[in-house]
């Protein structure tokens, strides 16, 4: 592991002495991994909302096609190179956005 020096306000400096004051982490490293894993967290969170935003959007206006359950398990099936199981029954919408 590659060790690297920043730099950081007074005020954040502070908010990393009281993390680790608590005892929940053992130096400011784990602070700010902890801070890094958190900003990828709601990076991703964010995506997911834009790409719900716009499949509501396209469901608003009509723009869906009827699931079609084998085809999706086929698909699948061909993405991860393994079975998918039908044991436990799964909610879907009955209808998916269609991307266009």
């Amino acid at each position: 592991m590659w060790r690297r020096r920043f730099v950081v306000a007074v005020f954040e400096e502070g908010l990393i002495k009281e993390k680790v004051a608590t005892g929940l982490y053992n130096n400011a490293s784990e602070v700010v991994r902890e801070a890094l894993r958190l900003m990828e967290l709601r990076d991703r969170s964010e995506l997911v909302r834009e790409a719900a935003g716009k499949g509501f959007g396209q469901l608003r206006q009509g723009k869906t096609v009827p699931l079609d359950m084998k085809r999706a398990k086929k698909a699948a099936i061909a993405k991860k190179g393994r079975t998918v199981s039908t044991c436990h029954p799964v909610s879907l919408p009955l209808f998916l956005p269609r991307y266009t």
